[in-house]
């Protein structure tokens, strides 16, 4: 144990390790290598090829460290709490706590026992310079064929984010062949000291080129410590620039179109770039009906245009004649672009939506052979296959040469999109041969106020004379129906008479 070391010498051993302390260059700082560990007398921690011992203890409140190396002692002292002891330049042993444990012996002496030190270890790094560069612009992509993108400025930030100066700084940009025209490429600074930092402002013209392309910012910084060790950092930025011509083809057509409106389509070009296209040669259909875009009309022209120049090249109206979602098809437009290259773009396939009801009306009857005089039923079925909702107004015709029984031939009132509504009527034809039953009509109206009409199909029934020999069910039927129509007759010829005497 320490106990017996006499006061002086450990003073001069306290004051040794104090000097030695306070020996380690300035260029140096001490990091955290190994957190608090616990050691007890004759314990040690190893550190890379350290070895750290606690060697021994006394009643003083020291501890004696020693620092060993590949088994060779490098230094050594005793040490109270708040103490260390180093090997300069490279590791650093700390005291955070001492403690111990006292027994109680025979005779009432009181001795201490288990003491243990509690050390933290740091190692030496060496003060550097850390040069941090950053290369902005305002943008990732430049297209040259717009105005505000003919030039940009990009930014240099020279960044001293380590533990000493950078002296004699030199920073140098390479701008990957773009034309500089503010600032320049090389910069010199006599210090960047750390946690300061330099800025660097150049003004770039956006390169003209025929195919779109990457170009590389970069900048190099060279300097030196103040110890003379030469540093180099470098850092670059990729931005991408467009080329500098484009030929764009367009078909102007609104997204909504409306049921038997007419609607337009323009087809337009433009030479969105920086130089003259020649025998640009478009090709396209005209439509004037826009459900069946398979009937058009083939078109084609031969153009040049200007930079900048746009054209509306030709514009037609076409007739929506149904309601859905339709494509219009596109339009060609061939070149060879000036430096000799074939392109061929599109103005693409536009979908529109046509918006209005579409009414379908079928026609049937019960039977399509009878005798004079016999009831026929006469069936109609009214649908909205469209796309809103509509007033329907529906009138049917009679054929010549018949009389309603009963029912009616009409119908009003709202159908709803992908709704159905029907009526039903009888009447009875007084004459022979083919009979044409005429179709109906109806008038649509939606909630815009668009007017729509539409018929059914026409349907026709054979009338036979009374020579005409059925069978024998059939032939009671004809009796029977024959009668119906006498008694209806005489009926609708008293009610005819009676109105008359009223008057």
């Amino acid at each position: 144990m320490l106990r017996n070391v006499p006061s002086v010498l450990m003073l001069l051993l306290i004051v040794f390790s104090f000097i030695s302390v306070s020996s380690a260059a300035a260029e140096y700082e001490w990091v955290s290598a190994v957190d608090s560990r616990v050691l007890y007398w004759g314990d040690s921690v190893t550190y890379n090829e350290y070895v750290i011992k606690a060697d021994d203890f006394n009643e003083d409140g020291y501890v004696h460290i020693v620092i060993y190396k590949n088994g060779q002692i490098e230094n050594h002292a005793p040490l109270h709490v708040g103490g260390s002891v180093e090997v300069e330049n490279e590791i650093r042993v700390f005291v955070e706590k001492l403690e111990y444990g006292k027994k109680e012996g025979v005779r009432g002496w009181v001795y201490p026992v288990e003491p243990r030190v509690t050390v933290k270890i740091y190692k030496a790094e060496k003060k550097v310079p850390d040069i941090e560069i950053t290369i902005s612009t305002d943008k990732d992509t430049y297209d040259p064929k717009k105005v505000s993108e003919s030039a940009f400025i990009s930014n240099i930030t020279v960044r001293n984010k380590g533990k000493e100066d950078l002296v004699n700084v030199a920073v140098s940009l390479n701008t990957d062949s773009m034309n500089m025209t503010q600032g320049k490429l090389v910069h010199r600074f006599s210090e960047i000291s750390k946690d300061s930092e330099e800025s660097i402002k150049i003004k770039l013209e956006t390169p003209l080129i025929w195919k779109s392309d990457e170009f590389t910012i970069s900048a190099n910084v060279t300097g030196v410590d103040p110890e003379g060790n030469h540093y180099l950092f470098t850092n670059e930025k990729t931005i991408n620039v467009e080329q500098m011509w484009e030929l764009k083809l367009t078909k102007s057509v609104s997204e909504i179109l409306y049921l038997n409106q007419k609607a337009y389509c323009a087809l337009i070009i433009r030479n969105s770039g920086l130089v003259p296209l020649d025998a640009i040669q478009v090709f396209d259909s005209t439509f004037e009906i826009i459900e069946n875009n398979t009937s058009g009309t083939p078109f084609n022209t031969t153009l040049s245009l200007k930079p900048g120049e746009k054209i509306k090249i030709t514009e037609y109206s076409m007739l929506p004649d149904k309601p859905g979602n339709f494509l219009i098809p596109e339009a060609i437009a061939v070149y060879t672009s000036p430096d000799g290259k074939r392109h061929e773009i599109s103005s693409g396939k536009q979908e529109c939506e046509v918006v209005g009801p579409y009414i379908v009306m079928t026609k049937s009857v019960d039977t399509d052979r009878v005798i004079a005089f016999e009831e026929v039923t006469i069936r109609l079925n009214i649908s909205n296959i469209g796309n809103v909702d509509t007033h329907v107004t529906v009138e049917d015709k009679l054929p010549d040469n018949s009389i309603l029984l009963n029912g009616g031939p009409s119908f009003k009132g709202v159908i709803k999109k992908g709704s159905s509504a029907s009526l039903s009527y009888t009447i009875v034809i007084n004459q022979e041969g083919e009979i044409q039953l005429p179709a109906a009509e109806a008038s649509a109206v939606d909630m815009k106020g668009y007017k729509h009409a539409f018929e059914s199909n026409i349907t026709r029934i054979t009338s036979y004379g009374s020579e005409y020999e059925p069978d024998e069910k059939s032939e009671i039927m004809a009796s029977l129906s024959i009668i119906s129509v006498y008694i209806v007759l005489i009926i609708a010829s008293l009610k005819i008479m009676l109105r008359m005497a009223r008057k």
